[in-house]
């Protein structure tokens, strides 16, 4: 994302659960692509007892990139367009009946849930977050964490976050929300909640901006068998604002 001489660098880290392939990963993150300001970046953790976490997770992220205007009065709206958009969606990727199994019926049945964290920032230097769940967002300047929202303690999770339903008739949480001022060259992580919770029990957020895929998978795969990482999908997305070349 670029406008004049200054440029926000985006970078997404994922990995799915120990022993499951990338098909089965169940965040999303995505950044907008619009080439102007705002950009917005969101990342959301799919719900795993729910179906379709995966499809609902990544719509969640792209409407969040693609809305303009979002914020938690519009949230409303905004969340019932995704809602509509996904019901068709999977409308017309249904089985015939007989094809899936009773129990994975029901569960379709249920509709699918995610937790979201969405990003917006402004060409005038302001930043405004909001939150359903326990997603996290890491605000650092000189590569210290000036703030983290909305948990600021790793024994802050739990294992039942609030979550955003894939259907209309069930009542969504109202999203909690922050706000701030950027300087040049301040960074922003957003992480689901197992990276989050590791993060914040003396992880080092910077470290993410210049580990290649490869080293970040190895010390995910090390905090897991310590015991020190939850073995859970985990998803950071990097922004950091600086001046182009």
């Amino acid at each position: 994302m670029k406008h004049g001489d200054i440029v926000a660098k985006e970078r997404i880290l994922w990995l799915p659960k120990g022993d499951h392939t990338a098909e089965e990963y169940e965040d999303a993150a995505f950044v907008s692509e619009t080439g102007t300001w705002p950009l917005r970046a969101a990342v959301a953790d799919g719900a795993t007892e729910s179906v379709f976490a995966r499809d609902w997770a990544n719509r969640l992220v792209r409407g969040v990139a693609q809305s303009e205007g979002l914020n938690a009065d519009s949230f409303p709206q905004q969340l019932r367009d995704w809602q509509n958009a996904f019901l068709q969606q999977h409308q017309q990727q249904q089985p015939r009946e007989g094809e899936r199994a009773w129990y994975a019926e029901r569960k379709a049945e249920e509709g699918a849930f995610a937790t979201l964290l969405g990003l917006t920032v402004h060409r005038d230097r302001s930043w405004q977050a909001f939150s359903v769940g326990d997603c996290c967002l890491f605000h650092l300047r000189d590569n210290d964490v000036i703030a983290a929202w909305p948990f600021d303690d790793a024994e802050a999770f739990d294992d039942r976050p609030a979550l955003v339903p894939s259907l209309s008739e069930r009542d969504a949480p109202s999203p909690k929300t922050h706000s701030g001022e950027w300087k040049l060259h301040d960074a922003f992580v957003l992480t689901t909640d197992a990276l989050a919770a590791w993060l914040l029990d003396g992880g080092t957020p910077a470290d993410l901006f210049s580990l290649p895929p490869d080293t970040f998978q190895e010390g995910v795969e090390a905090a897991r068998e310590e015991g020190a990482l939850r073995d859970d999908d985990t998803t950071a997305l990097t922004l950091r604002i600086k001046r182009s070349r």
